[in-house]
């Protein structure tokens, strides 16, 4: 994505990029509009952008997230995987969703909200998550901590 790339909005039309510095907006312009006058659109609000004239199909990218572009593509579960891999810090065997910045990563890669994605990969098995302060703990489930087994029943047995 670059300034005067064109991309097309279901609600408004075909949009000239003006800027696309800001982590969660993008700054545009309706092409059909004499005045050229600048407004702000959410990079996750629908829109799908239009490939230049030196791509030769006429496909248009889907959901509009800008990491995609020169990145190989990776399934949701590789992509968390592979975070998990790479962001931990020994001798810690998880990560923080917030403060290792997968949140943002997830988000700028996929353009959706990454604690469905790791909800939905807790539920398969893929992965587990714990709350933690500020967010949650991502851990593959080989390393993840082990959850007290039935606590309320070793308090209450009797010696």
């Amino acid at each position: 994505m670059k300034v005067g790339d064109e991309i097309y909005h279901p609600d408004l039309g075909v949009l000239k990029v003006l800027d696309w510095s800001d982590p969660s907006l993008l700054t545009v312009v309706k092409t059909e509009d004499e005045r050229q006058t600048p407004f702000k659109i959410g990079k996750q609000s629908g829109w799908t952008r239009i490939k230049g004239k030196e791509q030769e199909n006429g496909e248009a990218y889907s959901e509009g997230t800008m990491a995609k572009e020169n990145k190989p593509e990776l399934s949701e579960e590789d992509f968390v995987v592979r975070a998990i891999k790479k962001l931990r810090k020994p001798p810690y065997k998880g990560i923080h969703s917030v403060y290792s910045g997968f949140n943002r990563a997830c988000k700028e890669y996929f353009g959706t909200n990454p604690i469905e994605i790791t909800q939905r990969l807790a539920k398969e098995g893929k992965i587990v998550v714990r709350p933690a302060k500020g967010g949650a703990m991502l851990y593959l489930p080989q390393d993840a901590p082990r959850v007290a087994e039935d606590a309320l029943a070793k308090i209450l047995e009797e010696d």
